[in-house]
């Protein structure tokens, strides 16, 4: 068998491991997604308060106000893109459908775990790492809270692993055009998402360019 057969194999062998550890995640993530909502669990009130505020709002109240319904400290910040994805999820689905408005909060849960083991490979070149990586992960109850809630916390844990994982892309890469827009999108939709989170964007581009410079 020649090099090119042989990587040819690699990628249509799937890896159990990895399906296996995702599937336990979202069966962890989805129990409980049909409680009711903004009542119990991790981020509970807050979840009420944004569906009160932000979720039910039409989509362009929710695209033209930012503000902290309450002062600290009950205050809370308002995840612009969330807000419009669970409107969309109660547009489609309707305002009583729990498991729909905590949908998009589950996908990018999911979805963040991928990158997880994405970027733990791509650094450590390491199956047992990157599976050690995603496993501590899928076991986070902190993160299966998120993924449970209707708030934008695994939006940014997504888009901010999206960020790392492109930077790596683009820095070992050729292809910085591709690399270089998913590296935008991605940082333009986790600050949309929480604006505080242009921190992480900042950091990451000096991190960026002192290995590059």
């Amino acid at each position: 068998m020649n090099f090119s057969t042989s990587i040819v194999e690699k990628f249509r062998t799937p890896d159990w491991a990895l399906i296996f550890l995702l599937f336990v995640g979202a069966l962890l993530r989805f129990y409980g997604l049909d409680r009711t909502l903004g009542t119990t669990g991790v981020g509970g009130f807050d979840e009420g308060v944004d569906l009160r505020f932000y979720h039910y709002a039409p989509f362009n109240f929710i695209v033209t106000n930012y503000f902290t319904p309450y002062l600290p400290p009950l205050g809370m910040s308002h995840h612009i893109f969330h807000s419009l994805l669970a409107h969309l999820m109660i547009v489609l689905f309707g305002e009583d459908n729990e498991i729909a408005i905590r949908m998009p909060a589950f996908l990018f849960g999911i979805g963040s775990l991928w990158l997880i083991y994405r970027i733990a490979f791509q650094l450590s070149h390491s199956l047992i790492v990157s599976r050690m990586a995603l496993l501590a992960s899928v076991l986070c109850p902190i993160h299966i809270a998120y993924s449970q809630t209707a708030r934008g916390y695994t939006i940014i844990i997504f888009f901010s692993a999206a960020m790392i994982y492109s930077s790596i892309k683009l820095i070992e890469s050729k292809n910085c055009l591709k690399w270089g827009m998913i590296l935008t999108l991605s940082g333009f939709l986790s600050t949309y998402t929480i604006p505080t989170n242009v921190y992480f964007a900042f950091g990451l581009s000096l991190w960026i360019v002192t290995v590059l410079f």
